[in-house]
């Protein structure tokens, strides 16, 4: 079997991290495991050439590539806007995408092969829009990649960030900062690990507590196990503020090394933050009672190896790379699309912090009218007419005014491309 992985990136998160220990896992079943990223660099591809065959370059080739060469599988993420341009190529692979916390509204049984999501929450939250099952798999954790602390240490316990902390709308770092400032006068030490490559003084002003850190770093994939370890062997946490989480893979990660998590109870992050490993809040939470709580919870639940070990434990019981890897062969084998029978229908009320997510686009056609002309156009732009007439079709079917005199999108000429590109169709 081959499969081959995208990602509109290779950068450090969580789809990145989830989409190496997938493509591990199938290894070593024997499947011939492939990437392409649409952008980043080759650092930070490094870990993915160790698994299988690893490209960065433009969508438009990629798609090119797919009418091409023959794949059993292609697995994308339904958050990345070029992976609807992945249902253009007239190839022989089945389509999976992976709900990781963005509800696409726009995968179905006549684009895609099956449809999975990565926590229940989003299972919930993506069926009203699509006529495919949803499949829940959640994310596994490579266990090999993780030990518990040998010793303890005596310093001050640790208070830890791991993440994206720019993405304000999604993590809410200010809050983060404000906790731990209240922390760090108790003694406490501050370290993060930001994914997002920032420094501690872009995190400054309105919102944001003057803050000293005792440790800010941008870490690789290697170096994440033992920053959690440390934060183990401390006697400290992981404090995770999110507004939201699709499967709060830090939290997953940090108990996979004996870590504990503190977090806030919010769509996904509830699902990752297991009572055998850590405890949450509300979001709404005062800060000076976060950091009460944090303080009142690592003083009743003491470091030790037994406290370690158990929560590793709990994380591989459920959350392993082969569970994880077994689920998507079934679906990957499954001969045709699973289909519902009966539409859902939205929770009432919504799980905190799923508002966010459903509100961007009113219906599944406004998500189409939105990626479709601008795909039809990178996709000209780069040389890739034929697919670009394919995905100006796609735009015309939601917005016949899309380009302006849409009988003219009937032609597969050169001047037609051109049209495109400068936004309307010529004859």
């Amino acid at each position: 079997m081959r499969v081959l992985f995208y990602r509109m990136n290779c950068g450090f998160n969580g789809v990145t991290t989830w989409m190496a220990d997938l493509g591990t896992g199938l290894k070593e079943r024997g499947v011939d495991v492939s990437y392409w990223f649409g952008g980043g660099t080759p650092d930070r591809a490094e870990p993915f050439e160790a698994i299988g065959h690893t490209r960065i370059g433009p969508v438009a080739e990629l798609l090119a590539v797919l009418e091409r060469e023959e794949y059993d599988v292609v697995h994308c993420a339904t958050g990345d806007r070029w992976s609807l341009a992945l249902t253009l190529p007239k190839m022989k692979a089945k389509l999976v995408a992976t709900n990781h916390g963005s509800v696409s509204r726009v995968f179905n049984s006549g684009n895609c092969h099956a449809l999975t999501a990565v926590s229940q929450d989003m299972v919930t939250l993506e069926q009203p829009y699509t006529d495919l099952s949803v499949d829940l798999i959640y994310n596994g954790i490579g266990i090999d990649r993780f030990s518990i602390p040998e010793r303890f240490d005596t310093e001050a316990p640790i208070i830890a960030w791991a993440g994206r902390a720019k993405d304000i709308k999604q993590k809410d770092f200010a809050k983060f900062t404000r906790v731990a400032a209240l922390l760090k006068a108790k003694g406490f030490r501050i370290w993060v690990a930001d994914g997002s490559g920032g420094t501690p003084e872009e995190f400054r002003g309105e919102g944001y507590a003057a803050l000293e850190y005792d440790r800010w770093s941008r870490l690789t994939m290697a170096e994440i196990p033992e920053f959690y370890r440390a934060v183990a062997a401390s006697g400290g946490a992981v404090l995770m503020t999110s507004r939201y989480e699709a499967l709060g893979l830090v939290a997953l990660e940090a108990a996979a090394a004996g870590a504990p998590t503190i977090g806030t109870d919010v769509l996904g992050l509830r699902e990752a933050i297991r009572p055998e490993y850590g405890t949450t809040f509300p979001q709404s939470m005062p800060d000076d009672e976060v950091a009460r709580l944090v303080v009142s919870w690592l003083e009743a639940h003491p470091a030790s190896v037994a406290q370690s070990q158990a929560r590793a434990e709990a994380v591989a019981a459920e959350f392993s790379v082969p569970m994880m890897t077994e689920r998507y062969l079934a679906v990957y084998r499954r001969p045709s699309p699973l289909i519902v029978t009966r539409k859902a229908s939205l929770p009432d009320p919504l799980p905190s912090g799923a508002r966010e997510w459903i509100d961007a686009a009113a219906t599944p056609t406004e998500r189409h009218r939105l990626l479709w002309p601008d795909i039809a156009r990178e996709l000209a732009e780069n040389g890739e007419r034929s697919l670009a007439m394919r995905a100006a079709r796609m735009a015309v079917r939601h917005d016949p005014a899309v380009f302006g005199r849409p009988r003219d999108l009937l032609h597969l000429g050169t001047s037609v491309a051109k049209g495109i590109v400068g936004g309307r169709a010529t004859s």
